[in-house]
């Protein structure tokens, strides 16, 4: 849970880059809720999310969410975006409610390649985004976050950065791989880290 607070704060720093791992009921289709930011406004909203646990994405991949409301970010309702898979291995497990966010700030690409690239010619960008994230862990509240990495890039650089705290990896959700099987790594994950519901 996260005090009223701690959510306008992240709302206000943090909320056109960032959002919660929560989503509005499924529909008639696999994806089809995903976009649907009224969640965020509920009264009970703050039970449901966790601070002590991140997900971290590498970048974002469309510059498309900036100027919207606040947490978009893992809720598009773009026809190509993969988001749904996160809400259906996630729904009912101990991970349900935790921080997203990106490692990488302001650097839109759809190709992580790209972006690796980039981050070797200008090592300073790690460095800076790196502690852009401190803050974000800061502003957020946690006090002893497990760092969940989607795909193994992501895995790398916060292996590198953040000794401190327990990271882990997950395939990330844009990849090609059975629902089940996603879910399958998910419970794996949670159980490994010992959590229950």
């Amino acid at each position: 849970m996260i005090t009223r607070e701690k959510f306008k704060l992240i709302e206000e720093n943090w909320g056109e880059l960032a959002s919660w791992a929560v989503w509005a009921e499924k529909g008639d289709t696999p994806k089809s809720n995903i976009e649907d930011l009224t969640i965020f406004k509920r009264d009970k909203i703050l039970e449901e999310l966790n601070p002590e646990v991140i997900f971290v994405g590498l970048n974002i991949s469309r510059d498309d969410l900036k100027d919207r409301e606040p947490f978009a970010n893992f809720h598009s309702g773009y026809g190509h975006a993969q988001e749904y898979k996160l809400r259906y291995v996630l729904k009912a497990t101990p991970l349900w409610g935790g921080y997203l966010t990106d490692i990488i700030k302001d650097h839109p690409e759809i190709n992580s390649a790209n972006v690796l690239k980039k981050l070797k010619e200008n090592p300073q960008i790690e460095v800076e985004n790196i502690k852009r994230f401190q803050r974000e862990i800061v502003d957020l509240g946690s006090i002893n976050p497990i760092l969940i990495a989607l795909g193994g890039a992501t895995y790398k650089i916060l292996l590198r950065n953040f000794k401190q705290f327990r990271v882990v990896k997950i395939t990330h959700f844009s990849a090609r791989v059975a629902l089940e099987k996603y879910k399958a790594e998910v419970e794996q994950t949670y159980k490994s880290l010992n959590m229950s519901f």
